[in-house]
């Protein structure tokens, strides 16, 4: 499938976008098990609080686009991933000024 493609079909890219924002969800509650395994002291919660703030974020984007899906309001759902990534990535920005 080609790029253009996929950039007019917009069911096609709301499909696309609900697996973008699900491997963020697994990036991000998965982080904390690869920072414990690497670690030489166990993790404090103050530590993990921003993939725990991420996992939530990307769940709740999730579960809109998945209703927005159910209800073939394709360019809500794909609306709905680019805040999500934005929201997190703002996230993530407050954290590292933090």
């Amino acid at each position: 499938m080609k790029l253009p493609a996929l950039l007019r079909d917009t069911q096609r890219l709301a499909r696309f976008s609900t697996f973008v924002l699900f491997l963020a969800l697994i990036r991000s509650i998965s982080e904390p098990f690869r920072l414990q395994y690497y670690a030489n002291t166990p993790l404090m919660l103050n530590e993990i609080e921003l993939y725990l703030y991420g996992a939530m974020l990307s769940a709740l984007g999730l579960l809109v686009m998945t209703i927005a899906m159910y209800t073939r309001r394709y360019k809500l759902a794909i609306a709905t991933c680019l805040i999500t990534i934005a929201a997190m990535m703002v996230l993530k920005w407050m954290y590292m000024a933090y």
